[in-house]
């Protein structure tokens, strides 16, 4: 049951952090660009 739980946690948390990183290089970028 804990290694489920924590599997579930742990993609929430990757696809967090790769939604974080996409915003943070697609603003970064954005304002290279300008």
């Amino acid at each position: 049951k804990d290694v489920l739980h924590n599997e579930v946690y742990i993609q929430r948390l990757n696809a967090a952090l790769t939604l974080e990183e996409w915003i943070y290089i697609n603003r970064k970028e954005s304002k290279g660009m300008a």
